[in-house]
């Protein structure tokens, strides 16, 4: 049975590096050429038929500047299969307060369809005085004391992206992810990308940027 999925992880690593060629235009080439294999070999990888063994995995995650477990296993890093289930529905939580505060504060929503091409990085829209706003929900993940990761969708510029901080049992601070500020500090790892948050009191911070907290749904 042909692994579609690593092979969609391939190509999804390959377009976002900078100096692969584009599909179709010698990529296949230069990936055998920097990964020391056969070519056969690589286009077995490409349509799915075979995956590269655990050293070789390894060595094209790294010449692809994304993380192993993603490329390999389709998993955010650090995080088994069992963890990920219940961290997706903690995030699906996360984004569904968000959903309904939005609601709270007079707007009409909507959960994307099937056939719906952003349904992938899409979590909900908001109608605001006759204007509809796509949002995404990344729920921070507390790596040490004071320091959060958030995973975020390589889409993130085509919707309004909003970090979610569950610091206590019924407290939740909701972030602004503005463009700019992501592109200045995110970190590639594959499909998405990772900011890392410092917490400063009521702050939250990276570098010297403050990721501004949602208070007034006026906004948006």
């Amino acid at each position: 049975m042909a692994d579609t999925g690593f092979s969609k992880r391939l190509e999804t690593a390959c377009d976002g590096h900078p100096r692969i060629p584009a599909y179709g235009q010698g990529r296949q080439s230069w990936l055998k050429e920097n990964i020391g294999v056969s070519h056969e070999a690589v286009s077995r990888w490409f349509s799915g038929a075979s995956r590269p063994r655990p050293a070789k995995m390894k060595e094209l995650a790294r010449l692809l500047e994304v993380d192993e477990a993603w490329l390999s296993l389709g998993i955010t890093p650090a995080l088994d299969p069992a963890d990920m289930r219940v961290r997706n529905t903690q995030g699906e939580g996360a984004s569904n307060t968000f959903m309904g505060l939005a609601q709270l504060n007079g707007a009409r929503v909507a959960l994307p369809d099937d056939k719906d091409p952003r349904a992938a990085f899409v979590d909900f829209y908001a109608v605001f005085r006759g204007q509809q706003v796509p949002f995404h929900v990344s729920l921070a993940t507390e790596l040490a004391a004071a320091t959060y990761n958030l995973v975020l969708p390589k889409e993130y510029d085509q919707c309004v992206t909003v970090g979610a901080v569950h610091s206590e049992s019924m407290q939740v601070k909701y972030l602004r992810l503005p463009v700019p500020k992501i592109d200045t500090h995110k970190v590639r790892r594959g499909g998405y990308f990772e900011l890392i948050l410092i917490r400063q009191g009521d702050r939250f911070v990276t570098g010297q940027d403050e990721w501004p907290i949602i208070t007034d749904f006026n906004d948006f």
